[in-house]
Parts: C-alpha cells; structure tokens; sequence
C-alpha cells in the first residue's frame, strides 16, 4: 500500500489510482460510485459507495464521511464547466479528481489559500463558498474518521482564519 506520510511532497499529478495514498483511494472509490449512481440513478453504486465506507470506517463514522461527501457533491452542483471522472473500476485518475483530492487535503491541513484556488478552479467565484463549506466539513469527518489525505508538492501558505477565508469566498 502507498502509505504517504503527511506534510512530505510526494508526486503532484499522479495519473493512476496505484499512486494514490490509501485514503485518496477511498475517497476517490466511494466519490465515483456515488456519481455514478446518481448519473445512472443506480441503486447499486450507491450502495456500494456506503459499503465501502462502513468496511472502512465502521458505520459511525462512515455515516459522518458519507454526509460530508455528499454535501460536497450537492456543492459542486454547478461547476465552471463539465467535470471529468472516471468510472469506478477504471485505473487512471483525471485531473479534476486529482484536484477534489488535493482542495479536500488542502481544507484538511487548512492551507485556506490553496483550499480558494482549487475550489475556484472547480467550481468558479459564485460556488466557492459552499464548496468551502462542504470540504471543512468533509476533511473534518475525514480526521475523525482516522483518515489523512497527503500534501501532493505544492508549497503550503500559512493556516489562517476559515471563517475570514469563508467570508470573503462569499459574493
């Protein structure tokens, strides 16, 4: 397993799920099952999307996981432009669930400034606040949950105030 060890650069734009730490693999699993089911209005995907997450992380937890992905699906309700996935057996890793993984990191170390830009890179200047919002509260439960994403190589800014970051990301 591709265990990374926090605050440490590793490789910035992996293209394959094999180069992704354990919990980005996760996250990424459960985040494509779960649009997929919605896209297809498949039960099963969506199914599969809770179970992996209760195997993971107990039904507790994986509930409070669970919540936050959603609210940061429902967030990024209306991107900027089409966002592009793979399905969930697929091995390759695109640039936009690259960047969910690196602005959901980013919240979770509180690099705010980065959070912004990757947010805004997302979902515009509009739906920066809310998905903000959904990703504090994502990363958090992703902590409770025992789970740390890693710093994919960019240079972090120093942790600020969220709540003055949250303020100014909202028009």
């Amino acid at each position: 397993m591709n265990q990374a060890v926090v605050g440490t650069p590793i490789n910035i734009w992996p293209s394959r799920i094999a180069d992704l730490a354990d919990a980005e693999r996760l996250i990424l699993g459960v985040f494509r099952h779960w649009l997929v089911g919605l896209a297809d209005s498949s039960g099963t995907q969506l199914s599969l999307a809770w179970n992996e997450l209760a195997r993971e992380l107990g039904a507790a937890r994986g509930r409070k996981v669970m919540s936050g992905l959603i609210g940061l699906v429902c967030a990024m309700g209306h991107p900027r432009r089409p966002l592009r996935h793979h399905r969930p057996c697929c091995a390759c890793v695109s640039g936009d669930e690259i960047t969910v993984l690196n602005f959901l990191s980013a919240c979770q170390h509180q690099d705010w400034i980065l959070a912004r830009g990757q947010a805004e890179w997302l979902v515009g200047p509009d739906g920066v606040g809310g998905l903000l919002e959904s990703g504090i509260k994502l990363s958090a439960a992703l902590s409770g949950g025992g789970l740390s994403l890693p710093v994919r190589g960019w240079a972090r800014s120093q942790p600020g105030d969220k709540a003055e970051l949250l303020s100014a990301a909202v028009h």
